[in-house]
């Protein structure tokens, strides 16, 4: 009991510190792979492009009510100013993070867990659940809620192994008929893979976090260096895609991805760097 509370005192003490071991640790736990190959990477850039949070956009409904959800709360935050209802289902979320798109059924790999993101994201739902940051509100810059908003609608947005049902739609726009890209973005906005994906979502948890400062500020900090991580590996495995030759509509895509990946990086770099 003793040394559970000192540690607790050490994180609430030093929590940029803390958030930055936890985030070591976590980064360099090795995925489960059913089917292990000589390269773990392969597994886990498969698994994320079919996990089971993926393959729940392919159905719908599941994203459909997560994000009527999320639109509420944050109806009851930026409106009313009422921050409770975003930091429950922000604590949702990342539970729906951890064990849906930490999951995936792979077709070279079979079941793959990515165990980093589990941990990580399951430590940060249980934090939001629980609250008991400094509730004084802030004023972060509202560049970062203009580039949250732009990564949860996500338009455009799949991956290799899955795409949403309307992908159809962004395919004849892209064929030279734009109008059809009118309903392929709402249905991005309102089905996608905002809601599901901690990469598109945590933006909008993290500028809501600097607004209301609902939880620890090592929630915030744990969050940053777990979103910078990832920012800066998606953005350069493209550079190095398209430097190797990748061309086409694959290196647009690949692009695309990156940019959809700017305003996690430019939130996480605010969430590690600024006061809270």
């Amino acid at each position: 009991m003793a040394s559970t509370k000192g540690l607790v005192e050490a994180v609430n003490r030093y929590p940029r510190a803390a958030a930055l071991a936890t985030w070591l640790i976590a980064f360099f736990l090795p995925p489960y792979v059913q089917y292990p190959r000589r390269n773990p990477w392969a597994a886990t850039s498969e698994a994320l492009s079919c996990s089971l949070a993926n393959r729940s956009v392919e159905v719908v409904w599941p994203s459909l009510l997560l994000h009527v959800t999320i639109y509420y709360s944050l109806y009851q935050a930026l409106i009313r100013g009422r921050s409770r209802a975003f930091q429950l289902v922000t604590a949702l979320v990342y539970l729906y993070v951890a064990f849906l798109q930490s999951t995936a059924f792979t077709p070279t790999h079979g079941l793959v867990v990515l165990t980093s993101n589990l941990v990580v994201s399951i430590i940060l739902a249980l934090l939001w659940l629980r609250g008991g940051g400094p509730g004084v509100e802030g004023s972060p810059p509202r560049l970062l809620l203009g580039l949250a908003l732009f990564a949860y609608v996500a338009p455009l947005a799949r991956t290799s192994l899955s795409a949403p049902p309307w992908w159809w739609m962004w395919e004849r726009a892209l064929g030279g008929a734009p109008l059809f890209a009118v309903p392929a973005i709402a249905l991005d906005a309102v089905a996608g893979y905002g809601a599901v994906a901690y990469c598109l979502y945590t933006p909008l948890a993290l500028y809501l976090a600097f607004r209301f400062k609902p939880v620890p500020e090592y929630a915030v900090r744990l969050a940053g260096f777990t979103g910078a991580a990832y920012a800066i590996i998606i953005i350069v495995r493209t550079a190095m895609a398209v430097a190797g030759g990748l061309t086409g509509f694959g290196a647009f895509m690949a692009a695309w991805n990156s940019l959809l990946h700017f305003p996690l990086l430019v939130a996480s770099i605010y969430a590690v760097s600024a006061d809270y």
